[in-house]
């Protein structure tokens, strides 16, 4: 399809589904967090850590192919390393803090 081409692709068609899925799954989530006898500040704790857990990774991955070598002083296949190396650890310490 050219680019100047104005249709839906496959995305345009998964996306929605994918957002309408994710906010279903929110309230099960609260109200399994509210069975356990979660406070709300601690609610309110995993939100923020998910949160920022995941704005860190979208930002790192979404510029994994723009590191500039001369600016940065590391290699782009450096970068990717340590964008994984991060994900990795965000993901041990949400599940250390049993978030």
């Amino acid at each position: 399809m050219p680019a100047d081409h104005d249709g839906m692709r496959l995305a345009d068609r998964v996306f929605p589904g994918f957002l309408f899925i994710v906010g279903m799954a929110i309230p099960f989530a609260i109200s399994g967090r509210i069975k356990r006898g979660e406070t709300g500040s601690k609610k309110l704790m995993h939100i923020f850590i998910r949160t920022m857990s995941l704005l860190l990774i979208g930002v790192l991955m979404l510029n994994s192919d723009r590191v500039n070598p001369e600016t940065t002083g590391m290699h782009k296949d450096l970068w990717t390393l340590l964008m994984a190396g991060l994900t990795v650890l965000l993901a041990k310490i949400n599940i250390k803090l049993k978030l």
